[in-house]
Protein backbone atom coordinates (compact mmCIF):
# COMPACT_ATOMS: atom_id res chain seq x y z
CA UNK A 1 0.00 0.00 0.00
CA UNK A 2 2.68 2.35 0.55
CA UNK A 3 4.42 1.69 -2.51
CA UNK A 4 1.03 3.12 -4.59
CA UNK A 5 0.22 5.57 -2.12
CA UNK A 6 4.10 7.16 -3.02
CA UNK A 7 3.06 6.19 -7.00
CA UNK A 8 -0.02 8.09 -6.45
CA UNK A 9 2.11 11.09 -4.77
CA UNK A 10 4.45 11.55 -7.53
CA UNK A 11 2.06 11.74 -10.31
CA UNK A 12 0.00 14.31 -8.46
CA UNK A 13 3.26 16.69 -7.16
CA UNK A 14 5.54 15.63 -9.53
CA UNK A 15 7.71 18.26 -7.75
CA UNK A 16 7.91 16.05 -5.13
CA UNK A 17 9.66 12.83 -6.62
CA UNK A 18 13.35 11.84 -6.49
CA UNK A 19 15.36 13.14 -9.06
CA UNK A 20 17.94 10.54 -9.93
CA UNK A 21 20.95 11.59 -12.35
CA UNK A 22 20.66 9.67 -15.30
CA UNK A 23 16.70 9.11 -16.42
CA UNK A 24 16.74 7.03 -13.41
CA UNK A 25 12.67 8.75 -12.97
CA UNK A 26 11.66 5.97 -15.69
CA UNK A 27 13.36 2.85 -13.62
CA UNK A 28 12.57 3.95 -10.34
CA UNK A 29 8.80 4.88 -11.65
CA UNK A 30 8.60 1.48 -13.73
CA UNK A 31 9.58 -0.34 -10.20
CA UNK A 32 7.15 1.62 -7.96
CA UNK A 33 4.47 0.23 -10.77
CA UNK A 34 5.21 -3.62 -11.02
CA UNK A 35 6.24 -3.72 -7.23
CA UNK A 36 2.34 -4.43 -6.01
CA UNK A 37 2.20 -7.03 -8.25
CA UNK A 38 5.23 -8.79 -7.91
CA UNK A 39 4.42 -9.05 -4.03
CA UNK A 40 0.93 -9.75 -4.53
CA UNK A 41 2.54 -12.73 -6.64
CA UNK A 42 4.82 -13.90 -4.50
CA UNK A 43 2.44 -13.73 -1.57
CA UNK A 44 -0.04 -15.63 -3.28
CA UNK A 45 2.58 -18.51 -4.27
CA UNK A 46 3.46 -18.58 -0.15
CA UNK A 47 0.23 -18.51 0.62
CA UNK A 48 -0.73 -22.12 -1.47
CA UNK A 49 2.63 -23.61 -0.40
CA UNK A 50 1.70 -22.93 3.70
CA UNK A 51 -1.76 -24.32 3.11
CA UNK A 52 -0.67 -27.41 1.39
CA UNK A 53 1.87 -28.03 4.17
CA UNK A 54 -0.60 -27.49 6.30
CA UNK A 55 -2.93 -29.80 5.23
CA UNK A 56 -0.17 -32.89 4.35
CA UNK A 57 0.78 -32.33 8.39
CA UNK A 58 -2.76 -32.09 9.42
CA UNK A 59 -3.95 -34.47 7.32
CA UNK A 60 -4.85 -37.27 10.13
CA UNK A 61 -6.53 -35.05 12.31
CA UNK A 62 -8.73 -33.26 9.44
CA UNK A 63 -9.84 -37.23 8.56
CA UNK A 64 -10.65 -38.26 12.32
CA UNK A 65 -12.61 -34.79 12.09
CA UNK A 66 -14.13 -35.27 8.44
CA UNK A 67 -15.01 -39.21 10.26
CA UNK A 68 -16.38 -37.59 13.51
CA UNK A 69 -18.88 -35.72 11.10
CA UNK A 70 -19.79 -38.58 8.91
CA UNK A 71 -20.93 -39.99 11.85
CA UNK A 72 -23.12 -37.47 13.10
CA UNK A 73 -25.10 -36.83 10.08
CA UNK A 74 -25.63 -40.75 9.87
CA UNK A 75 -27.66 -40.69 12.90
Amino acid sequence: LIILILNAGFEKWPQIAPHLLGGGELIFREVLERTPFWLVFWVTILTIVSGVLYIRKYSGLLKQEFSILKTADAR
